[in-house]
């Protein structure tokens, strides 16, 4: 009887042990049932600590590269756990960095915490506060900080950015503009790297302890997007070479609709946001996404309308002498082009086949198909920015109203992003949403960029579906008018040699004493088109002269990595 029971008293106390085993292997082991958690906490608890950076993921481009180009600095950094008296440092401090930097008053420093007094630090005030720090000043150190964004920092406004007092203040780790703002939930959290010391049971410093940096126990998420880098890199360098003070650039991917560079000009510094504030040529505007009158361009748009709607034939001529009267009012033409056919229409650009084409549509099936295109509502891309455009109602419209959206004038505005989506549906025949943010964080393309045999930049597996908005007669009939344009008419200076390119200029009355726009979209190479390209250059000058070349200048570079 007492064997029995000393049997059951044994195995109850080998179970229990057993039980007790699992548990401790789940906290210690496996980091489950809050036992991550509870490490986190106990590490930080031994800490006295500040952080030396932002709390918040990079945003990356495609393989890896932040497109912020975070860097590391220098920031001041008091401990009040090695006894230094406040009123010391403080007037220390003030004599190396000026009183208006010091802030030691009150919570910040009897709080019994890290300090950081001050970031950015040039290589002087650094002399000056090791010398400080060497002759006895206890307490007071330089220590390395990550820099959110540095001096190479690509696309500025899709990115954004976070106010400098965030490295101050949490509350103000709130993103501004771009992705900085839309993912702003998904970025900020977790721990940066932080600098500290190691603290004993009642707060004092650990004997034998020294300052020291660390990551945080919890990094922030990252996010990948879309944009090449490399890419993106020479679309920004190309603007800035061919003096575009503003306007914006757009690549896309056509097979998958994403957005491999987008750039806006003029520019912002992120690290100092507020130089740029109030300055007349608007910096913090992402170009790319804002709405302007296209001109020239929006003719593709017209072209397209009037063949899908059955008002004109695809082999149909026109009379061009040289200007059209439209009521009361004669719109001229660049020149009297004779005799010619649709496709020479498109490709040279003429007013007043253009004109014509687009009274016989009539502004019900123009507008119609516009809105089917894309135009006057937003493409969906995760930019909080991004505009919608406008376009004019059909029953408000009067012929001359008509003429002046068959040249893309008058009450018209599309981006140059909408217009580089419409062009990529010329090539597949679908207009597909464009892209920012990969899929699954990028872990499908890491895959296929680590394949045997890769041995070209690697493009997302995800094929962007879209609606079919023309047929392929429609689609084949422009793309040989947009060759025409490179080949022949306004557009050879977007010609690419060898590869081949095809495209649409544009040049669009901005008002009077003023530049006119100049737009150029396009797509290269000639044979499987890899790229959409759209430049556009506020106030810049002619179509031909000014976003033709730059274009070619893009495709070129993009083509020969």
């Amino acid at each position: 009887m007492i064997a029995g029971r000393l049997a059951v008293l044994r195995t109850s106390a080998g179970v229990l042990i057993f039980c007790l085993l699992i548990v401790c292997f789940n906290y210690q082991i496996l980091g489950k049932a809050g036992g991550r958690s509870l490490l986190v906490l106990a590490r930080r608890q031994r800490l006295g600590r500040v952080s030396a950076g932002i709390p918040r993921g990079n945003i990356l481009d495609r393989y890896g590269v932040p497109l912020h180009d975070p860097e590391w600095g220098v920031a001041c950094v008091a401990f009040p756990e090695f006894g230094s008296d406040r009123e010391k440092v403080a007037k220390a401090l003030e004599q190396v960095l000026g009183k208006e930097r010091v802030l030691l008053e009150g919570d910040r420093w009897s709080g019994g915490v890290p300090v950081r007094i001050a970031g950015d630090l040039s290589s002087k005030t650094v002399q000056a506060l090791i010398a400080l720090n060497r002759g006895g000043l206890e307490g007071v150190y330089v220590v390395p900080e990550e820099r959110r964004y540095g001096p190479e920092s690509l696309a500025r406004h899709v990115v954004g950015y976070v106010p400098r007092n965030a490295y101050f203040d949490s509350a103000d780790n709130v993103g501004q503009l771009g992705l900085e703002r839309y993912l702003d939930g998904t970025l900020k959290g977790g721990d940066a790297s932080w600098v500290g010391v190691v603290l004993a049971g009642d707060r004092s410093v650990f004997p034998g302890s020294s300052v020291r940096i660390g990551p945080g126990l919890q990094p922030p998420e990252d996010v990948r997007t879309t944009i090449d880098a490399c890419i993106q890199r020479i679309v920004e360098r190309a603007m800035d070479a061919a003096g575009i003070s503003k306007g914006a650039a757009v690549v896309l991917d056509v097979d998958t609709g994403e957005v491999l560079a987008m750039a806006s000009r003029p520019d912002f510094r992120q690290d100092k946001p507020e130089a740029s504030i109030g300055l007349p040529d608007a910096p913090f505007v992402n170009r790319a996404v804002s709405a302007f009158i296209p001109g020239s361009v929006y003719k593709t748009v017209i072209v397209a309308a009037a063949l899908e709607s059955g008002a004109v034939e695809p082999h149909q001529r026109f009379q061009c002498n040289g200007s059209i009267k439209v009521g009361d009012r004669e719109i001229r033409c660049t020149r009297a082009h004779g005799e010619i056919t649709l496709e020479e229409a498109l490709g040279y650009s003429c007013n007043c086949a253009l004109i014509e084409i687009a009274l016989k549509t009539g502004p019900e099936k123009l507008l119609e198909f516009s809105k089917r295109a894309g135009f006057g509502k937003p493409t969906g891309i995760e930019l909080p920015e991004e505009s919608s455009g406008y376009l004019p109602e059909a029953g408000e419209m009067l012929a001359g109203d008509v003429a002046n959206l068959a040249i893309g004038q008058g009450y018209l505005g599309v981006t140059p992003l909408q217009m580089a989506v419409f062009f990529r549906a010329i090539i597949s025949g679908e207009l597909g949403r464009p892209t920012l943010l990969i899929p699954n964080g990028g872990k499908d393309l890491e895959a296929k960029v680590g394949s045997p045999g890769a041995q070209t930049p690697a493009r997302s597996p995800v094929r962007s579906s879209g609606t079919t908005i023309m047929s392929r007669e429609t689609s084949e009939l422009l793309r040989k008018s947009l060759l025409f344009g490179t080949t022949t008419g306004t557009g050879q200076p977007a010609w690419v040699p060898r590869l081949g390119s095809a495209g649409k200029t544009g040049t669009a009355e901005a008002g009077e004493g003023r530049l006119p726009h100049a737009w150029f979209v396009g797509f290269c190479p000639l044979v499987s088109p890899k790229y959409v390209i759209c430049v556009f250059a506020e106030n810049g000058g002619e179509g031909p002269a000014v976003a033709a070349p730059l274009f070619r200048e893009i495709a070129l570079k993009i083509l020969a990595r």
